[in-house]
């Protein structure tokens, strides 16, 4: 056995190759004749756990048993986690032959290294077969990878300049308590999961968190707090907090992803935060069990499916979200002094009143006036889509112009106040001539809208 920082010379006196994978926990500190105590005190032997694939049982996982016996030493490791092979959609085993290999190399490029990686993780449990198709790793960008990348970019576009201090947040506002909240929860049986090798349930988890708690509740319900706070104090509250989630995030997520997780520390690092050299020398995230409020996250949860039934009423009645309806009647009678939680869901369900009745109930008449409300959104709207499209910051100003039948023209001009706000627009102006913009249909009334970026 040879030293390892020394120059490796091929001998002839070879007994086995496996023999040579069973003595690798010894040879690697070139026992017994340097490292003693390493291995002796049990500082560095067993190991806690290995992995290999399930083909390994009558290799790697026996031969390291075997040499460690020899050695009198007992078992060389706590725990095994053994994989399942890699098969077809079909569950065939993948051979040139039949012509249903796939490329790695194709696939890491179309959807990258972390995204393969996260599908094998979520897929199903580590030992068994992973039946593999083109549509895993796509499902894990679109589920995983790409919600925490634009929840990290909204972040970037929307926060506060101070929010690269990542202090744990003290946020009074709900949604803030809430979230952290949550957080400390997933670190909590992440944690557990990673400690009982349970890897599928553990990346499960923070994918679930990823999607439905951060991406699709807490940044949709806290937009306006970014875009148009009311406060500096309210814009550098919602930064921090959602600053801290995702910095704590991406380290529970290195392990997995690390090219990812990497990338969006590096990015952090270049903007200004103090960071170690590199993700993967940050300790595990710790929880704080003080910040963990289960009343809190079980009457979201309750909000979450109030909501849900009310998008449903919605939807039987064709009634499009963006325009406003005057009223929902919930059984919650236990809600009713809870005005932020109702709040959250006057906004997600885009009703102006909540009373409380013996059922869930969705008052679906349109008034004149509430026709109007929903044609400003859906026009609002339409503007936000063209400053996307522009790639527009935020700070951008614009001047709006437009053209269309008397109608909707008045309706533009006598809103004009609340899309300017909505927009961030210096002027609205009606112009007959218009020749260029953007096309749409508004309840029936053809409008032409058109944007330019202007200098203030």
């Amino acid at each position: 056995m040879s030293k390892c920082n020394t120059l490796m010379e091929r001998v002839e006196e070879v007994i086995d190759c496996w023999f040579d994978s069973g003595a690798m926990p010894f040879a690697q500190y070139h026992y017994p004749f340097e490292n003693k105590t390493l291995i002796d005190n049990d500082k560095q032997f067993p190991a806690d756990y290995i992995c290999e694939a399930i083909d390994q049982t009558r290799g790697w996982f026996y031969t390291l048993l075997a040499v460690s016996t020899l050695l009198g030493k007992g078992p060389a490791y706590k725990n095994v986690v053994s994989l399942g092979h890699i098969l077809d959609e079909k569950g065939e085993k993948m051979s040139k032959s039949k012509g249903n290999i796939i490329d790695p190399w194709y696939i890491i490029e179309k959807y990258s290294a972390d995204a393969v990686r996260w599908s094998f993780y979520t897929v199903n449990q580590h030992g068994d077969p992973k039946l593999f198709s083109e549509k895993e790793p796509e499902n894990s960008l679109r589920k995983f990878i790409l919600p925490l990348w634009n929840s990290y970019l909204f972040l970037k576009t929307y926060g506060s300049p101070g929010l690269l201090k990542f202090k744990k947040p003290c946020s009074k506002n709900l949604l803030d308590k809430w979230i952290i909240s949550k957080l400390n929860e997933l670190i909590l049986k992440t944690t557990e999961a990673l400690e009982n090798y349970n890897i599928t349930g553990a990346a499960r988890g923070v994918e679930k968190f990823v999607m439905n708690e951060l991406s699709l509740w807490y940044i949709r319900r806290s937009r306006k707090r970014f875009q148009q706070p009311k406060t500096k104090k309210e814009l550098r509250d919602v930064s921090q907090t959602l600053g801290f989630v995702i910095f704590e995030v991406i380290k529970m997520s290195a392990p997995f992803i690390p090219f990812f997780a990497e990338h969006i520390y590096q990015d952090l690092k270049d903007a200004g935060l103090k960071t170690k050299e590199s993700i993967h020398l940050e300790d595990w995230p710790k929880t704080t069990k003080k910040f963990i409020d289960e009343k809190l996250n079980k009457k979201m949860e309750k909000i979450r499916e109030i909501v849900k039934l009310s998008l449903a009423e919605r939807a039987k009645a064709q009634i499009k979200v963006r325009q406003v309806l005057q009223e929902l009647t919930i059984k919650d009678k236990a809600l009713k002094d809870e005005k932020d939680l109702l709040e959250l869901i006057k906004q997600e369900v885009n009703v102006k009143e909540i009373s409380f009745g013996k059922e869930l109930k969705l008052n679906t008449e349109l008034t004149d006036e509430l026709k109007e409300q929903g044609m400003i959104r859906e026009i609002i709207r339409n503007l936000q889509q063209m400053r996307k499209k522009q790639k527009l910051t935020p700070k951008d100003i614009i001047l709006v112009q437009f053209k269309g039948d008397h109608s909707i023209s008045e309706l533009l001009l006598r809103k004009e106040k609340e899309i300017v706000k909505e927009t961030k627009a210096k002027d609205i102006d009606l112009v007959k001539g218009l020749r260029k913009g953007k096309q749409v249909s508004i309840n029936g009334h053809k409008l032409q809208l058109f944007i330019k970026k202007v200098k203030v």
